[in-house]
């Protein structure tokens, strides 16, 4: 009955005060004013609505291993009550010092453009999802999505208007952080993740705006393999593992010189002036600039903790954490960088950057190149107000023969760079052979370790189905994380993998006592997935489209029966034969 209430209260609403003030500012004042009216007189209701995480929820209780946040944040030498003040004041101490943003005029069009219609912010609020928790405005987030017919005339002329006046109201450039622990048993500031929770208009208004911004800043977006389409970890890897065993393959003694650099709160440093000029520079719409110079303006955050809340504190640097557009505007920031040579190979995955030459070894101990590259990195970071920490970052040096000369010592942040015989990154772990060895054993590791879960709930009785469901979704998931990359892995890797998944099998059956369905192998799945890669790679607008070696038609010029099948490329070694491109050719012309 109290829905029923709101829903006809929402149907005589009078928005004329939203249609007819003036401001934008006024109009979400008018707006807000109207709703939180019935949120208050209509609410003493919540939303029954179906929880499709009952079934992980048990799960996980039984496991041990509930996601529940803790229910009191603790900070050594802090007082219950003092927590979030505390946390807010260490959370801005990453932010660089603000600068005034009036670097370049801004000249708005007189015509007025549409940035969205009815329909599509309907669709927009049919898709909010009801559990996410409100931003600072306490708009309920299921009383969008249920009304969005009521709602998205009002919604959509807010929007409207803060795009063509090119300001956003104030309630949607406040954001409410939220401290999670790291790890468990956390008492110090640094041990402390800020999670944004921003007002969900903001975020569907973003959504709007970037549908317009995305196709004018990608093609300006290089060397990036964050958050854009077609773009992974994976991806970045197979791109650097390619271009190094590529190199390796000549028949002259090659080394391969690797950087993986480290920058420090990279997210919550972004210079807004730099960007600003940087989105000046890119964008040729004045009516965008104007709204992403408002966007950026004036934004502020307080921290929840404890069922406190801190004092509100204005960010002087950073993109919104949480925000539609934020990912986005800080690979165009980080787009601005260049290297000195143009066959260094340089691989960023959001704030992760990774840099390698190849170096003949008669000349690894007086080459400078990379000396050249970490320095200009260095001169980047410097003049964009970024900080790069040397103790955190890796030099890894690929090389496949015995007598290896030492490579001169790199620095970056005024920090020396350690040099490892085994890196991590991107969530890989390469070795200076490239082995897979010290990866695939640590998969093995920690998938093995998780069969555990499978003797808790067996024990407990849970059905095969259930338990199956269990190893797919908390075990496999390791053993597959970039399995495309091992798809020409040794025998003996790929019979590690296969054990923990027998073992896991053996378990949920009870020693054959029950019957299980049979799982097809990882290798099959592996195979698989690199066909379909390949697949997608064939298109022009894939990441690694430049990987697909020419057709057979193309490459010899006559007409033959496997005229459609690919060229497999010329490999000299071993380990090139077994790489992925390679694998895929192959396994990819066998289907075809």
């Amino acid at each position: 009955m109290a829905k029923l209430n709101l829903g006809l209260a929402l149907a005589t609403t009078d928005w004329s005060p939203v249609f007819e003030a003036v401001s934008v500012e006024q109009k979400a004042k008018a707006f807000y004013s109207q709703t939180m009216t019935l949120v208050d007189d209509h609410l003493p209701i919540k939303a029954s609505l179906e929880n499709p995480r009952q079934w992980w929820s048990f799960v996980n209780r039984e496991l041990g291993r509930s996601q529940e946040r803790a229910k009191s944040i603790t900070i050594e030498g802090k007082a219950e009550h003092e927590v979030a003040e505390a946390l807010n004041q260490h959370f801005s101490t990453a932010w660089c010092p603000g600068q005034d943003l009036y670097v370049f005029p801004l000249q708005r069009p007189d015509k007025s453009v549409e940035l969205c219609t009815i329909g599509e912010t309907k669709a927009l609020l049919k898709g909010i999802n009801p559990s996410k928790a409100s931003g600072p405005d306490n708009l309920p987030t299921w009383m969008l999505k249920h009304y969005a017919e009521d709602f998205a005339p009002v919604i959509t002329h807010l929007f409207n208007t803060s795009y063509e006046q090119g300001i956003i109201p104030s309630v949607w450039k406040a954001a409410n952080v939220v401290p999670i622990p790291k790890f468990k048993g956390a008492t110090k500031p640094s041990d402390m993740r800020p999670v944004s929770l921003l007002p969900v208009l903001a975020k569907l208004l973003e959504r709007c705006v970037l549908k317009i911004l995305l196709p004018s800043i990608t093609p300006v977006i290089t060397n990036q393999y964050a958050y854009l389409k077609g773009s992974s970890t994976v991806i970045a890897v197979i791109r650097m593992v390619h271009t190094w065993l590529t190199a390796l393959d000549s028949r002259d003694n090659i080394a391969v010189q690797t950087l993986f650099a480290d920058m420090s709160k990279a997210f919550d440093r972004v210079n807004h002036a730099i960007l600003l000029q940087r989105v000046n520079d890119v964008l040729a719409s004045p009516r965008m600039v104007a709204w992403l110079h408002n966007y950026l303006q004036c934004r502020f955050q307080r921290v929840s903790a404890n069922s406190n809340l801190s004092s509100w504190r204005e960010l002087t640097s950073g993109v919104p954490q949480g925000g539609v557009l934020s990912p986005y505007l800080f690979l165009l920031f980080m787009s601005s960088r260049a290297t000195v040579y143009r066959d260094t190979l340089d691989v960023g995955y959001a704030d992760d950057v990774g840099l390698s030459r190849p170096v003949t070894l008669a000349k690894l101990s007086t080459d400078k190149t990379m000396i050249e590259e970490a320095s200009q990195l260095d001169d980047w970071a410097d003049h964009n107000d970024m900080l790069l920490n040397g103790k955190k970052s890796q030099q890894l040096l690929i090389c496949f023969s015995r007598n290896i000369p030492v490579p001169p010592p790199l620095s970056l942040g005024g920090e020396l760079v350690p040099v490892t015989s085994v890196a991590k990154g991107l969530g890989f772990i390469f070795d200076n052979r490239l082995s897979w060895r010290d990866h695939v054993r640590a998969m093995v590791s920690k998938a093995s370790s998780r069969l555990h879960y499978l003797r808790l709930l067996t024990k407990q009785g849970m059905s095969v189905h259930d338990l199956i469901q269990v190893y797919l979704s908390l075990i496999r998931p390791i053993l597959e994380y970039g399995h495309v990359l091992l798809v020409g892995c040794s025998e003996e890797q790929a019979a590690s993998m296969e054990r923990v998944q027998r073992r896991a099998l053996r378990i949920i059956s009870c020693g054959g006592r029950r019957s299980v369905p049979e799982l097809p192998s990882l290798k099959e799945r592996r195979e698989a997935a690199a066909v379909s890669l390949f697949k997608a790679m064939l298109h022009p607008e894939h990441p690694l489209h430049d990987l697909v070696p020419a057709q057979r038609l193309s490459a010899t010029g006559r007409t033959l029966r496997n005229s459609q099948h690919i060229s497999v490329p010329f490999a000299r070694t071993k380990r090139l034969k077994q790489s992925f491109v390679h694998c895929a050719v192959r396994l990819y012309n066998n289907s075809a």
